[in-house]
């Protein structure tokens, strides 16, 4: 008797699943950088309004989170990670407030999915685009700007 081998079925992929694999692959121009904006566990009116003011700066490259998110980035950076990956972000901005670190805004971004780098700051005094004017307000092709200024960004690091 002859032996018989069984061949592999070949799998064929769903014309949804094509697109979207050939999204996620390497690009020679690639596409912009999506804006993940979370709320922490507790958020300030300040926090609030700053990150809905990033998120209009961001608008047609932005998500916003309406719910409240138990995210601790500097603790386990897998939740934001997550979040990041599923929803197709590269840079994220997560805003809490305590009584240890009160308006506090977390801006990151990642990087193959992976965390590559983040920065913590307190939100001193904030004055939203509504208050400032509309003549500030975004206009075609521009980009937010962060100024950081004082005596403190002037001097050298001990």
């Amino acid at each position: 008797m002859a032996k018989q081998t069984i061949k592999p079925k070949e799998v064929k992929q769903k014309p949804r699943v094509k697109r979207a694999l050939k999204e996620r692959e390497p690009k020679l121009v690639e596409n912009t950088k999506k804006a993940l904006i979370i709320r922490g566990k507790k958020t300030s009116e300040v926090i609030n309004l700053s990150l809905k003011d990033l998120y209009r700066l961001k608008k047609p490259h932005g998500l916003m989170f309406a719910r409240h998110n138990d995210v601790q980035p500097f603790e386990d950076e897998t939740k934001i990670e997550f979040l990041c990956g599923k929803n197709d972000c590269s840079l994220f901005a997560l805003g809490s407030h305590n009584k240890k670190r009160p308006h506090n805004l977390i801006l990151g971004r990642l990087f193959d999915g992976h965390l590559l780098d983040m920065v913590e700051l307190g939100v001193a005094d904030f004055a939203s685009v509504e208050m400032v004017g509309a003549a500030l307000a975004k206009r075609v092709g521009s980009k937010p700007a962060l100024v950081f200024q004082g005596d403190l960004w002037d001097r050298a690091a001990p």
